[in-house]
């Protein structure tokens, strides 16, 4: 059990280095988080403030919030993978610990990921194969590279 914890440890690192890679390069292309936020915007990508209740909606805090919850429950509450680093813990209070000290870095790690997504659009967001010339429908297959 114990290497796999530090196998999560290093896989941790490994992910937020990737993240803050993409990043970092878009900053460097754009010059500032503004920049990207701005590009977002343009592309309607930075709607966060949706509270529409319709569930055929693809984001809208209610959808998040119902999606969200379900795949958490099922992540910690009855993962095999994640029961079993519970029980190797000495007691529930350092459970419980652990998983206060999980949430944070969570929630880094999804708002970091979130925001790598808005920079990698920063850099596409005017790439269009169509235009380009290099496909002539939005579902052709990709076998034009040969």
């Amino acid at each position: 059990m114990k290497a796999v914890l530090i196998t999560d440890v290093f896989q941790s690192i490994l992910m937020f280095l990737s993240v803050f890679s993409v990043i970092g390069a878009a900053l460097v292309q754009h010059g500032s988080v503004g920049e990207i936020w701005r590009i977002a915007s343009e592309g309607n990508r930075t709607n966060i403030w949706n509270f529409n209740p319709d569930p055929t909606e693809r984001h809208s805090w209610f959808t998040l919030i119902l999606g969200g919850g379900i795949t958490y429950l099922s992540l910690y509450g009855v993962n095999q993978t994640q029961i079993q680093r519970y029980l190797t813990v000495r007691d529930l209070r350092r459970a419980q610990k652990a998983l206060w000290w999980n949430w944070p870095i969570l929630f880094c790690l999804g708002l970091s990921t979130a925001f790598s997504g808005l920079a990698i659009y920063s850099r596409y967001h005017d790439c269009d194969p169509i235009r380009a010339g290099y496909i002539n429908n939005t579902d052709q297959d990709a076998s034009w590279r040969n």
